[in-house]
Parts: structure tokens; C-alpha cells; sequence
């Protein structure tokens, strides 16, 4: 899988912890507690970024991976390439806007994963840019012309994008399927929205079960 770019935002590893300063010259046993709560909060905060950063996001074994999505991806086999890529069942054959998670095992280029963010209407975009709205945030990606495949078929177009998993999409994907409400904006000569499914949410939610860190 042909890898876009990364996103264009900064992700945010660690909470904001509040706590009031006490101004008296006497500790009291109940500020001494409140101190060391918090103490070992921002230090877990810490050890939590920490690990994050020399974490590696990684597929799991194929076996897992199967086992995982049995139930709601189908396959594809490629004799050729000697390479399967899995999709979700509720994307086949169902032309519609849809961000698709994709993963393929090739014997001849390794084993993959990623999304493609894909456009169905009856007029081009011609869009560039993904806008992903989130109940807390706001992601940017940059895709440019040549990252864009565009198809002009009887009746509808197509326009698709794709981003192959690390771990800035994986928390991305992450803040996509807890949010209540998930708006992908397609930016172009002109925007088109999509609110993420609750069907969309769950076959991501599948996507990223399949990946570990380690």
C-alpha cells in the first residue's frame, strides 16, 4: 500500500491535570496526599509518553488477524501476486462514501494495512484535502493532485485517497470511533461531509484490533 504522508497535526499524549496550589506555609496531611496524587499521576503521564514513543505499532500474525476479522471482512486472492486483502463485508459491492481499513498479506511484498478514504457522488470534488472533525478535534491531511484517484463512471464518480497505518493513524482512528460525532470533510473545488456510520465506526474498531504494540 502506497504510503500518502502523515497527518498534519500534533497528537495530544498527555492530560491537562488541575490542581490548586496551597499558599499555606503549613503543609496539611490532606495537601501532602493531594501533592502525591499528583506527583504519581504526572509521572505516569510520563512513563505513558514515554513507552508510547519507543512502542512500535505492529500487525499482528496473520492467524490473529483472520481470526479477528472472520466474521465481518471478507477476502480477496490475487493468484498473480500471490497476495489476499481483506475489507469490510458491509463495503461489498455497496458503492457509497466510505472510509474503508484494508489489510493485505503478500508473499511477495509483506503484510500491510491502511484505509482508504473514498468519495462516491455524482459530481468530482476534485478534493486535496481530508478534513477529519472529531468531538475534540480537528485533523488535517494534504493529499495534493497526484495523491487523488478519480474515476468518471455512467451514473456516479469516484474519488479515494489512502493512508497506510502507523501509529499518529492509529490514535487518529482511535479518536474517530469514540467520538460521538465524526465528520470527514472531502476539501476541493468543492466540500463534501460525511458523518461516520455507526457501521464505518465498527469495521475500524475491527482494523485496529488487528494491530498491537509491542
Amino acid at each position: 500500500m502506497k504510503k500518502i504522508g502523515t497527518l498534519l497535526l500534533t497528537l495530544s499524549l498527555m492530560a491537562i491535570v488541575g490542581c490548586s496550589k496551597n499558599t499555606s506555609a503549613t503543609t496539611t496531611p490532606e495537601s501532602t496526599n493531594t501533592q502525591a496524587v499528583t506527583n504519581n499521576t504526572e509521572k505516569q503521564q510520563s512513563d505513558d509518553l514515554s513507552a508510547y514513543k519507543t512502542t512500535q505499532l505492529v500487525l499482528k500474525s496473520r492467524d490473529e488477524v483472520t481470526n479477528i476479522v472472520k466474521d465481518t471482512f471478507i477476502s480477496s486472492y490475487d493468484e498473480v501476486d500471490d497476495s489476499s486483502m481483506f475489507f469490510p463485508a458491509s463495503n461489498n459491492g455497496d458503492l457509497k462514501t466510505y472510509i474503508v481499513p484494508l489489510i493485505g498479506f503478500s508473499n511477495n511484498d509483506g503484510d500491510s494495512g491502511g484505509i482508504m478514504l473514498q468519495y462516491i457522488g455524482k459530481e468530482l470534488t476534485m478534493f486535496d484535502t481530508i478534513v477529519i472533525k472529531t468531538d475534540n478535534d480537528r485533523y488535517e491531511e494534504y493529499f495534493g493532485f497526484d495523491g487523488v484517484t478519480r474515476n468518471i463512471e455512467l451514473g456516479y464518480v469516484q474519488e479515494y485517497a489512502s493512508m497506510e497505518m502507523d501509529k499518529e493513524l492509529y490514535k487518529i482512528i482511535e479518536d474517530m470511533v469514540s467520538s460521538s460525532k465524526t465528520i470527514i470533510r472531502f476539501s476541493g473545488s468543492s466540500n463534501e461531509d460525511y458523518e461516520l456510520s455507526n457501521q464505518n465506526k465498527k469495521d475500524l474498531k475491527t482494523f485496529l484490533d488487528c494491530y498491537k504494540f509491542e
